[in-house]
């Protein structure tokens, strides 16, 4: 290792994890930050690389270190919404955690003005639904995408899921909005938060991943409604 510079293990562990971005499919962890995050982990260093890249001891590595991510990560998310605010990664390296973190739903984001480029975190996510931990606020998180968008950039890489721009805060403020009208609406009804558990549908978003994280959106848009 030179002063400085990062390790030999470190970039091959780089390497590996924009392999998995770029080459696997499904993946086991979501990480676009991975792919140019150093020159050896650039999408033309890994595509011009395919026979090494395709050959079994390759695939089996960055497989092992994805199912390492994935599985930390999981654990990680589980944790958070038990209410665990903490996280310390020891030897980080050129781990990407912290561009992600799937923890901090709605006020984490990283702004590079001169490219133009938004890493957003985890307030919205791509085409599925988001866990709404019981810290997190629905207002909060559509207050998050309209300071974003704001900012005008021309590149939006969240936490989850694939690159895009604006489009992807303004996908998710017209769902939490119509998610708040149907909630809004039962309450007024006299529905009881376990009646509209059961009974509210969105079906214009049925084709987004994660419903079963579709609950905690729920009880966050009730509290939001009566005022918890």
């Amino acid at each position: 290792m030179l002063a400085g510079q990062p390790s030999q293990s470190m970039i091959f562990t780089a390497m590996r994890r924009a392999a998995h971005q770029l080459l696997d499919r499904p993946r086991l962890v979501e990480d676009p930050v991975a792919v140019g995050l150093i020159p050896e982990a650039s999408e033309h260093v890994v595509l011009g690389a395919l026979d090494e890249q395709r050959a079994p001891l390759s695939t089996l590595l960055r497989a092992l270190f994805a199912f390492r991510s994935r599985f930390a990560e999981d654990r990680l998310a589980e944790a958070a919404f038990r209410g665990v605010r903490q996280y310390v990664v020891v030897g980080a390296g050129l781990d990407t955690f912290a561009w992600r973190q799937p923890s901090s739903e709605a006020d984490t984001a990283v702004w590079l003005p001169n490219e133009r480029v938004l890493f957003s975190a985890s307030a919205f996510v791509v085409n599925q639904i988001n866990i709404l931990r019981p810290f997190v606020t629905i207002p909060d998180i559509l207050a998050a995408g309209k300071m974003m968008k704001t900012l005008n950039p021309e590149h939006v890489v969240p936490g989850h899921g694939t690159p895009g721009t604006v489009k992807i805060f303004e996908d998710g403020e017209m769902y939490y909005t119509l998610l708040l009208d149907r909630v809004g609406a039962m309450v007024k009804a006299g529905k009881s938060l376990d009646d509209i558990k059961k009974e509210v549908k969105m079906p214009e978003y049925a084709s987004w991943g994660s419903q079963d994280r579709f609950p905690t959106n729920v009880e966050a848009a009730y509290k939001a409604v009566v005022g918890k």
